[in-house]
């Protein structure tokens, strides 16, 4: 079971979901503002591919939500537009996946990339998958937040199911902790299958058929290089990030005006020789750091944003187009276009 205590202010996880509650509610003529009020977040930050989120924030917002929207239906609604395309460097590895099992043993253990509001594991049971789902924003199954935060993760898995493995991918029952509420008939209309209410834990059974087939992946070498950067991007959300998790999230924070070592090392009260010391015993550096950065950077902005190379290599602080597709392919063996040409197909 994850542990949020620590963590429940870090502002580490992106804002995919967020966007997509402000689109649904503005179909209400909800303005973006008051969805995103008291959480400290603007609503041009939803648009910056480098924004990042806490629980808190995301606590705050769905209760906004909840308070402003006029339908029940709203959880559901906004998971539904989550789509593998909305997902930046998550969705295209997921579309790499060589098998549903692969997709799905992908989704649960990176899912924190995402941020997620529901967070869980799975065991096999015979010719049954058995995924249990752990609402980490409350643990109050009472709490009207820990049913809008499963409506929105239910329906946002669903959605990334079918997009990686079938059209026609659906549980085969699902069962659920909190009380029946009066919109139950959506479920069934959304997931079509048995929905239960009041049980002891929250679950989505799955039928095991789904996950024996065969998918049409990228090359062997596209997949491993994306589950690379999954790695690398889970492993920032480890408590244990030591100084180098400090800098990269001090300069992913930043894009565009990125500090230099002696700035970096003033600003850690430290002089800059201690601060190579301290990175050289974690196994790096101030320039991979930095470099790693602007990879992570450029892979999200080409995936989730329209940006041209002149403008991506602007952003990343390159002198023009052309040195940032030099470092691209040394990063990726590829070039730009053919990355967002596969985030986009």
């Amino acid at each position: 079971m994850v542990t949020l205590q620590h963590e429940f202010d870090r502002r580490i996880y992106p804002a995919y979901k967020l966007t997509s509650l402000v689109e649904v509610l503005a179909e209400e003529d909800v303005p973006g503002t008051d969805v995103l009020a008291g959480s400290d977040i603007l609503l041009e930050d939803l648009s910056a591919a480098s924004t990042r989120i806490s629980y808190r924030q995301l606590a705050t917002v769905f209760r906004n939500a909840l308070r402003l929207s006029r339908s029940p239906l709203l959880a559901m609604r906004a998971g539904r537009r989550m789509r593998l395309t909305s997902c930046g460097i998550f969705g295209y590895a997921l579309m790499c996946s060589a098998s549903p099992q692969e997709a799905f043993d992908f989704t649960v253990k990176y899912q924190r990339i995402l941020g997620p509001a529901v967070g869980g594991g799975y065991r096999r049971d015979g010719d049954t998958i058995v995924w249990t789902l752990e609402p980490l924003i409350t643990r109050d199954p009472a709490d009207d937040v820990y049913r809008f935060a499963l409506e929105f993760h239910m329906a946002i898995a669903l959605n990334l199911l079918r997009d990686a493995i079938h059209p026609d991918f659906k549980p085969q029952e699902i069962r659920l902790a909190y009380a029946r509420p009066p919109h139950a008939h959506a479920y069934t209309s959304l997931f079509d299958c048995p929905v239960t209410f009041g049980q002891p834990r929250d679950e989505l059974r799955l039928s095991a058929r789904w996950f024996d087939q065969r998918l049409m992946p990228a090359t062997p070498a596209t997949n491993s290089q994306v589950r690379e950067i999954c790695e690398r991007e889970l492993a920032k959300f480890s408590g244990n990030s030591g100084i180098s998790g400090k800098i990269y999230a001090m300069l992913i924070e930043n894009p565009r005006q990125f500090p230099d070592i002696d700035t970096v090392s003033s600003v850690l009260n430290m002089s800059s020789r201690t601060l190579r010391r301290r990175l050289d015993a974690e196994s790096t550096s101030y320039r991979q750091i930095l470099s790693e950065v602007r990879k992570q950077l450029a892979l999200k902005y080409l995936s989730e944003t329209p940006m041209t190379n002149e403008e991506i290599a602007d952003r990343l602080g390159y002198s023009d187009a052309a040195n940032f597709r030099k470092a691209f392919r040394q990063w990726t063996h590829g070039q730009p276009s053919e990355f967002r040409e596969n985030s986009f197909r």
